[in-house]
């Protein structure tokens, strides 16, 4: 079940990433830098509120439905979809009494920022109710609707002239309809007679921590962006921010597709059939984790130029080359940790000690920003997220093995390791080649060579799921 759910998550995130890679190219040829560095404090802000006041809801519905779902699940849904409502009407005060009182920069217009908000908080909550209920075809509609409608219309705004702020309106466009679409069954699920005080509490309880941390990551992810402004202006913000984007959106999308599949089964074999076979499941994920995100980790590292020569304007490609292998060492950690490291505390139900790790990174991060970006300039700020993300995942890996007896599958490691290993010095040869065509060459090279890597030595059980599709 594990490798079929991958699949379908799989095509319901890659199609997606394909469209973004598109988007990409249009977008930074479009905007010049520093119109895409308002556009990215903008929905970095966004995003911030949106994990502080609305990431312990979804948690907690990923967690918990299962527990529900053969008794009380309406009970359960409405409250949830109650307490999300609840939420948006605090945060739309807070904001709001912001606005009127001047408290946001010019650059970042409330209104913008609270629709954002709002729109983020219902369709990420509803992504979450049907990747819990195990249902990745309606996962995969809501996902690649708002990809293709949010490139669309951005690239249509951005081309009429609304600069960074058009990206944004492309964004909201790109959620609000699929929300609109599947708007009935939403409001099914809306019954706030039914909203138990217990289970609200209980979610609070589980998912506040966890709020905690992802605010913390989040800020991780984000602080490099408003410090960059700071010293050296919008304008290196928005080209820094095309490369880290590009290059961290992609890996941590191939990570989080094998999260999507494998933790809601994790969670059922826990509660199903104990902490033993859940550990073997999870070692299972860790794995495929392993065998799809580290190639592609070498792939941004040997062909950062010719990547950058494609994909983005001219204004964005010398930086670009420059930060992108350092962005990629650093997505894979933090994916690595994020998506199995940090499963030994939720899976524990000790989620109030994963916050450690990641408070240490964040300091760590912002000292060295601090002083590796006057120090190095945007390099800089590409080492210190190595250093954070590689501490995060030492500490992570320390204390959680405390909590939920989690191991690694150090043989199905090494294997990875030694097919990754033959497949940069094969790069390496090709690296020089410019060009759309030399990229589709050198992705086709790379992507046989690998396949081939991958069968011979059945990393992540590729032979298993060949001969069972063969057999049904």
């Amino acid at each position: 079940m594990l490798l079929r759910h991958t699949l379908f998550y799989f095509l319901a995130r890659a199609l997606p990433g394909a469209i973004n890679f598109i988007a990409i190219a249009f977008y930074t040829r479009l905007l010049v830098p520093g119109e895409y560095g308002r556009y990215t404090l903008l929905l970095s802000t966004a995003s911030l509120l949106n994990v502080v006041c609305f990431q312990w809801l979804r948690v907690g519905l990923l967690r918990y439905l299962p527990m529900y779902e053969k008794d009380r699940k309406d009970v359960f849904l409405s409250t949830v979809w109650t307490g999300c409502l609840l939420i948006m009407g605090v945060t739309g005060v807070g904001v709001l009494s912001a606005g009127l009182l001047g408290w946001f920069p010019d650059n970042l217009p409330w209104e913008l920022v609270l629709g954002s908000l709002w729109i983020f908080a219902f369709f990420e909550l509803f992504l979450e109710a049907a990747r819990s209920g195990l249902s990745p075809m309606r996962y995969g509609i809501l996902s690649i609707s708002k990809a293709v409608l949010t490139v669309l219309s951005g690239v249509l705004f951005a081309y009429g002239g609304f600069g960074g702020q058009g990206l944004v309106y492309g964004l909201m466009i790109g959620m609000v309809v699929p929300l609109l679409f599947f708007g009935r069954t939403i409001l099914r699920q809306i019954k706030p007679k039914l909203t138990d005080r217990a289970i609200l509490l209980q979610l609070w309880k589980y998912g506040l921590p966890l709020t905690l941390t992802f605010s913390l990551g989040y800020l991780i992810y984000s602080s490099d962006r408003f410090l960059l402004g700071y010293f050296l202006g919008e304008g290196m913000t928005g080209t820094y921010a095309v490369a880290y984007d590009l290059t961290q959106q992609t890996l941590v999308l191939v990570m989080v597709v094998v999260n999507l599949a494998s933790y809601p089964l994790v969670v059922r074999t826990l509660e199903n059939q104990g902490v033993d076979e859940a550990g073997k499941a999870l070692r299972s994920a860790a794995s495929l984790l392993m065998a799809v995100a580290l190639p592609l980790t070498v792939v941004f590292i040997c062909l950062a130029g010719n990547i950058s020569t494609v994909l983005f304007g001219i204004e964005y490609r010398g930086v670009a080359t420059q930060i992108m292998p350092w962005i990629a060492l650093s997505a894979f950690l933090q994916g690595f940790k994020s998506y199995f490291l940090d499963q030994a505390f939720q899976l524990g139900r000790k989620t109030s000690q994963q916050i450690w790790p990641v408070l240490g990174a964040l300091v760590i991060n912002l000292l060295l920003n601090l002083w590796w970006i006057p120090l190095w300039g945007v390099q800089g700020s590409a080492y210190a997220a190595c250093v954070a993300y590689g501490f995060a995942c030492l500490t992570s890996w320390t204390l959680g093995r405390r909590v939920f007896p989690i191991s690694l599958p150090l043989a199905e490691f090494g294997k990875t390791l030694g097919a990754v290993v033959i497949l940069a010095l094969v790069l390496l040869l090709v690296n020089g080649w410019s060009g759309i065509v030399a990229l589709l060459g050198q992705a086709l090279i790379g992507g046989v060579l690998y396949a081939l890597l991958a069968f011979g030595l059945n990393l992540g059980g590729v032979r298993q799921l060949l001969r069972r599709r063969r057999n049904s």
